[in-house]
């Protein structure tokens, strides 16, 4: 393989001007972000819910005030009950049918998660860069539940977790819904950190993104509340922790006049009522087994939950992650925690900054295309055994590691393709193989490697390794380009007249993140999505 005249063996003046800061988080040192998704501007559309200004839902008014300081979950869940319930509104006293939700600029705290049930085909969009979605809540919970949401698009949020939050999105489906044919496009997720307390009876590993988890547990535990009256039989509850075994994020909710309805920021409940029964003033329980009334007017209140049952083996697949950031994540997606059959999806134009793993894949299968790397502190991409990736036209700078397929000997057909990784700081290789494959590897630039005695391709167990190569290069003579032994089954192919897209380029710190364009699959700019030919409202195909 032909390099370009202008690299030199040292490219550490090719590095970008990254500043370390000493703050260490989750036994990482934070580096500086350096890139950003863009800003977005859009002109709403009537069916839209805009959620800073009035809209109702059950006959309650709502509206957001997106200031970073007040508390915008209960109309934030209230718009998103609106579109996958009945799908209706007044919006500043006009009745529309709805299934796009819209958050102009501004920072919307939330202290419980967000939860969208059952839905097709809808729309979560905001202004890129300039909207911000903030955890305040409790450690350990998950900022938003996509809950057999189908054919969504999730578009110009940031998501910060504000090292407290375990996860952005968990793509789970509970009572065996199914989930996919979604995309997240120019959204950014910061400071996943903490690990995830919000499924009954799991310690889930912190990520902005994580999908396919199984076995949703049966149970029944205390959930305490206090809340003082405001007028009789009227009663603000404040935001309180589940006491033990139980997932989760913590509930809130306002109880009015005869009814008190736990219906926001829940991990595994929605829609369960006080049953009938009043407590006036000091402590009480209520069992929550059936819909019914009560009155809460004072006091603190011990509440027993019904945990909803149900095995999230349905797949979350089909999936789409374009011109997304993650920055300072223990992990940025993890697909298919343990849960099978959330294949295919699609990681595009991505940016994945100062994480533990980029991409984790206990369960599933993906295809990496476009996407940078740098300083991953574990690897850039982490696989299981008996699935098969694809990553081409990737570039890592500063990473421990790019690729590790984990199998143990497994039979794993990997794809890397065109791919640079420069100055991997590990002791292994830049891409450790554990599988037996068949591994293709070609076209591939490895640079500036700390340890230059371990070969570029490590094979790290007795196992035997079937891999192919074809034009890579490392500019070092004396290390070797593969782990040789009486296990490797090695085929060397020459190189053909065509050569790899990314030789022209100058060193393995390419970014593909557009900061200034937004991404939308259709190549529009900052435009209203049109209203469909035959003037009906927004569907599936539509938002899409």
């Amino acid at each position: 393989m032909k390099l370009p005249s202008a690299f030199r063996l040292n490219s550490t003046a090719l590095f970008r001007a990254i500043i370390l800061i000493t703050t260490l988080i989750s036994g990482r040192a934070l580096w500086a972000q350096s890139a950003n998704i863009a800003p977005m501007t859009w002109t709403p559309r009537p069916d839209w819910i805009v959620v800073t200004g009035t809209f109702t839902c059950s006959g309650t008014n709502y509206h957001a005030v997106g200031d970073g300081v007040a508390d915008d979950t209960a109309a934030l869940q209230a718009a998103l009950n609106v579109t996958s319930t009945t799908g209706t509104t007044t919006m500043n006293g006009t009745p529309i049918c709805v299934r796009a939700i819209y958050l102009p600029p501004g920072t919307y705290k939330i202290t419980s998660t967000l939860h969208w049930r059952n839905f097709y085909g809808g729309l979560l969009v905001g202004c890129g860069a300039n909207t911000t979605i903030k955890w305040g809540g409790s450690s350990g919970a998950a900022m938003f539940w996509a809950d057999g949401t189908t054919w969504a698009r999730f578009i110009g949020i940031t998501w910060d977790g504000a090292n407290s939050a375990s996860c952005g999105y968990q793509h789970v489906n509970n009572n065996s819904y199914y989930a996919g044919r979604c995309r997240h496009e120019n959204e950014a997720f910061k400071n996943f950190t903490v690990n995830g307390t919000y499924m009954q009876g799991k310690v889930l590993p912190a990520a902005a993104i994580i999908s396919g988890i199984s076995d949703i547990v049966t149970g029944t535990n205390t959930y305490t509340l206090s809340g003082t009256s405001t007028a009789p039989g009227v009663a603000t509850m404040k935001t309180g922790t589940l006491v033990t075994g139980t997932a989760a994020s913590p509930i809130t909710g306002t109880a009015l006049s005869g009814t008190f309805t736990l219906n926001t920021g829940t991990s595994v409940l929605t829609g369960i009522s006080v049953t009938s029964g009043t407590v006036t003033s000091g402590t009480g329980t209520l069992n929550l087994a059936t819909s019914s009334t009560g009155t809460i007017i004072s006091g603190t209140v011990a509440v027993r939950l019904p945990i909803e049952t149900g095995n999230t083996n349905a797949p979350t697949a089909e999936m789409m992650v374009n011109n997304c950031l993650f920055y300072s994540c223990s992990n940025g997606v993890i697909i298919g925690y343990n849960a099978f059959n959330d294949y295919q999806w699609i990681i595009d134009g991505c940016e994945f900054e100062s994480c533990g793993i980029g991409i984790d894949i206990p369960c599933g299968i993906i295809h990496v295309v476009d996407s940078h790397f740098q300083n991953s502190s574990v690897q850039d991409i982490w696989e299981a055994a008996g699935h098969a990736s694809q990553i081409r036209r990737c570039t890592s700078q500063n990473s421990a590691q790019f690729f590790n397929s984990a199998g143990g000997g497994s039979l794993t057909a990997d794809i890397i393709e065109d791919c640079w990784v420069d100055h991997w700081t590990g002791s292994s290789g830049a891409i450790a193989l554990c599988n037996a494959g068949p591994t293709l590897v070609f076209n591939c630039t490895f640079t500036n490697p700390v340890n230059t005695t371990t070969p570029c391709i490590d094979l790290i167990n007795s196992n035997v390794h079937y891999v192919t190569l074809s034009g890579n290069y490392c500019p070092i003579p004396s290390m070797p380009m593969i782990t040789t032994g009486a296990t490797a089954s090695v085929i060397n192919i020459p190189c053909g007249a065509r050569s790899g897209n990314l030789t022209s380029l100058s060193s393995g710190s390419t970014v593909f993140l557009s900061a200034t364009t937004p991404f939308l699959g259709d190549g529009a700019s900052n435009v209203p999505i049109p209203k469909p030919a035959d003037g009906g409202q927004s569907t599936g195909a539509d938002v899409w």
